[in-house]
């Protein structure tokens, strides 16, 4: 018998993590190059996920995230027209 483990996770790839960050895909590949990120926890269909908590909390260490708001993060996204 196999036993599940309960997570109280919050799934996020490069599009919600940008969206949520109000920055770009390309800032945060920056980041993770740099070593600036957390590690992926999953893979789904081949491309990386995080934990919501854990980038938060990454981001919150490395002083990326201060009062809420993201740091060093390049230029913001713009609205679509």
């Amino acid at each position: 018998m196999t036993t599940r483990q309960q997570c109280d996770c919050d799934p996020v790839g490069y599009p919600e993590i940008a969206d949520r960050l109000g920055t770009t895909r390309k800032t945060l590949e920056t980041w993770v190059h740099r070593g600036q990120f957390p590690e992926p926890r999953w893979t789904v269909g081949g491309r990386p996920a995080w934990n919501w908590p854990d980038v938060l909390a990454e981001l919150t260490a490395n002083g990326r995230l201060v009062d809420g708001k993201v740091r060093g993060a390049g230029r913001p996204k713009t609205p679509p027209a």
